[in-house]
């Protein structure tokens, strides 16, 4: 999450009005890691002792549905931009009152949201897949059983330890560059997508996007080698050889997907995960055209065949559903626009909503 979606999500939490779907989305993210956890635990301090009271309606039930869509057909005229939720996200005032008390908190001397400070940062994936954020914003993913450390003046260095098999999508920063280290090897970017895999004697690096520098710390006299996108390079600790070749294997990262909850999630709520912003407007003959935006948000769910529901009516009469289908894949953080228009040339239409249904996943290389 960004801080300002954090903030939101930890204020929506705590006046109990996230849904289900997100209620279980937003506790899987605590699970996720300390630094979450201590985040939240001096978010929840501020808000108990900061007299927030705010009474809100029920906006899930029937009548106040009912009352939404009469507003918005007195308000939204043909051609208006239409906001990208139903409901008013009421809870954004209190997410930045949570903001303001917490750059206070931040700034007070005896106090701090981050955990106390160690000489090296640890994570250890058990028996899932576990997502890591590091300081610098960069994602790793972490194999089942593998491990990642960093000291603390990681900022300074962007050095990390890895072992077993890790995937990075580094932050790009051309005055800091990233090196991830194995037992025998290390990788040098500055920013860029790549897998590094540790396996008995032998290191294997793979290049999704950019340039990796990849040499030995073990063997002397080895010369480096560049490795660029669909390429790969070995390091053999017992020949003492570093070789590198064409990457023939598209999925050779695709055990991200594997035993991991957050990617489970994304396929479980599609919905959730994909966000479209529209406006609307009648044509020549009278018939109602939707051009539209729709944002991936998931880490690393590819979806497919984006079902939209969409409602639209005349002034003061009945309101009518049909559901239109977006073919085209849009991958994690990938933002596509579409167009569509409706069968309603006949009606004089003065109200239209989209939303997405859901979504089905789709295979990638990655």
């Amino acid at each position: 999450m960004t801080p300002e979606t954090t903030w939101q999500k930890i204020s929506a939490y705590l006046s109990g009005d996230l849904t289900e779907a997100e209620r279980v989305i937003f506790e899987s993210w605590l699970k996720e890691s300390e630094e979450n956890r201590y985040l939240f635990r001096d978010a929840k301090k501020i808000w108990d002792s900061s007299g927030i009271k705010l009474q809100i309606p029920d906006a899930a039930t029937e009548a106040e549905l009912v009352r939404f869509y009469d507003r918005a057909e007195r308000e939204n005229a043909p051609g208006r931009i239409i906001p990208l939720f139903l409901r008013e996200n009421w809870w954004q005032i209190a997410a930045s009152i949570i903001v303001v008390l917490m750059g206070a908190y931040i700034l007070w001397p005896s106090r701090s949201i981050h955990p106390p400070r160690q000489e090296e940062i640890a994570y250890h994936a058990g028996n899932e897949v576990l997502t890591v954020y590091l300081p610098d914003s960069t994602r790793v993913w972490l194999n089942r059983n593998s491990s990642l450390s960093y000291s603390k003046d990681f900022n300074a260095s962007r050095k990390v330890k890895l072992q077993g098999e890790g995937y990075f999508q580094v932050r790009k920063d051309a005055s800091r560059p990233f090196e991830v280290s194995t037992r025998t090897t290390a990788a040098v970017v500055l920013g860029t997508s790549f897998n590094v895999k540790e396996e008995d004697s032998l290191t294997t690096l793979t290049v999704a996007e950019g340039k990796v520098r990849f040499s030995s710390i073990e063997a002397e006299g080895i010369q480096p080698v560049v490795v660029t996108h669909n390429e790969q390079a070995t390091f053999s600790g017992d020949t003492k050889s570093l070789r590198k070749s064409s990457n023939r294997n598209r999925h050779f990262a695709s055990w991200r997907k594997h035993y991991n909850p957050i990617y489970e999630r994304e396929k479980k709520y599609s919905a959730y995960y994909l966000a479209t912003r529209y406006n609307w407007r009648k044509n020549a003959i009278n018939q109602s055209v939707i051009d539209g935006r729709i944002v991936n948000r998931s880490s690393l769910a590819t979806y497919t065949d984006i079902v939209l529901t969409v409602t639209y009516s005349r002034s003061g009469g009945p309101r009518h559903t049909t559901e239109v289908v977006i073919r085209q894949p849009v991958k994690p953080g990938q933002t596509i626009d579409y167009r569509r228009r409706l069968l309603d040339i006949f009606t004089d239409t003065s109200f239209l909503h989209v939303q997405v249904k859901s979504a089905e996943i789709a295979d990638d290389e990655y």
